[in-house]
């Protein structure tokens, strides 16, 4: 039954979670404001794709859907990390001629 608060505190340590390594990847990459959405997404698509002891090293999705995950929306991610920095570069470049 929902609402018990032994899983609303389930909840919210998971939230803590996405919240934590959502924080972690922003702060180490210095992710623009409007990629922060792409950011927490990312964080969550990783966290149920990476092994896990609790699951006997498999990943949430592999035991939910009983295939090894693959990465390519990660891929998109990055995609959209690199736009963004060179399309920086490319203004720092033409701020400086």
């Amino acid at each position: 039954m929902s609402g018990k608060p032994e899983q609303n505190g389930l909840a919210k340590h998971h939230h803590r979670h996405i919240v934590k390594a959502g924080l972690t990847l922003l702060s180490h990459i210095s992710v623009p404001i409007k990629l922060w959405t792409t950011t927490f997404n990312t964080t969550v698509f990783l966290i149920n794709r990476l092994p896990t002891s609790i699951l006997g090293y498999k990943s949430p999705h592999e035991v939910v859907f009983g295939y090894t995950p693959t990465y390519d929306s990660f891929y998109e991610f990055l995609g959209a990390l690199v736009t963004h920095y060179l399309h920086h570069l490319v203004d720092q470049n033409w701020a400086l001629s």
